[in-house]
């Protein structure tokens, strides 16, 4: 993930042939059918592999299981984007869902995820637990599996280095530049975080609970959207979507 230009591209939006623009590259002929089928695939196979990995252990938690579900849900969301653009699209990820880095510009994408992580997060549940208490680390426990020392460790390697890299390129990459060939950058952006926040429902949790962590990551998810329309790659996204979840992995190791 390099620019693959001589020079970086100025952080504006428009310009909806150049890719380094935030705009969508003369090639494209995918679209939120291509989103669906990933997102479809990699639900799909992410209950497989979860579900494989489970039969074979007999364990139906922890961080085997959740690494197991990351890599069957990462085969969509990552597999399908890379068919799409060598089939439908120009062959690059770069150029068609601006996934390449600006060193060292992009480091400060990490100022975003931590402010989300810190700030806006906090004000939403603060909001919703004046209603019905509500208790956000439920959802990372559930995710983790309660997993502890070197098993939190492998998988936390997962959860800032690979998820970030994975939901970028298809929230922000291949399903919010296909909502903004239809309704614009705002409905681009408002539909894309509202699947993000969605798409990190556990039912398992109480009601509350959960309505809080789709709205709070639904805010959250337009933050980054709007990194990526303003600067025409996925780049400090990724840094500030990896900062958001380090700072939850820290907190699993302190408690």
């Amino acid at each position: 993930m390099t620019d693959p230009t001589p020079e970086p591209a100025p952080p504006a939006v428009g310009a909806d042939d150049a890719p380094d623009h935030g705009g969508d590259p003369p090639r494209r002929t995918w679209g939120l059918g291509d989103a669906a089928l990933a997102f479809l695939v990699g639900m799909l196979a992410g209950s497989l592999t979860g579900g494989l990995y489970a039969a074979a252990s007999g364990a139906t938690t922890g961080p085997g299981v959740s690494i197991a579900g990351f890599v069957g849900f990462w085969m969509g969301l990552a597999g399908i984007p890379y068919l799409t653009s060598r089939r439908k699209g120009s062959g690059s990820l770069a150029v068609d869902f601006g996934l390449w880095l600006s060193l060292p510009v992009d480091f400060a994408g990490a100022v975003a995820g931590v402010a989300a992580q810190l700030v806006l997060v906090p004000i939403v549940v603060f909001a919703f637990d004046q209603i019905h208490h509500v208790d956000p680390s439920q959802q990372a426990e559930a995710i983790t599996g309660g997993a502890r020392g070197t098993s939190l460790l492998v998988l936390g390697l997962f959860i800032v280095v690979g998820v970030p890299i994975v939901e970028e390129l298809f929230f922000r990459g291949l399903l919010l530049r296909a909502l903004r060939n239809r309704v614009g950058d705002v409905g681009a952006i408002a539909l894309s975080s509202a699947v993000f926040g969605l798409a990190h429902a556990d039912p398992s949790l109480p009601g509350f609970t959960v309505l809080s962590l789709v709205v709070a990551l639904g805010l959250v998810g337009a933050v980054f959207a709007t990194l990526a329309l303003r600067t025409g790659r996925l780049g400090p996204g990724i840094f500030a979507h990896a900062a958001f979840n380090l700072i939850t992995v820290i907190y699993l190791f302190s408690h």
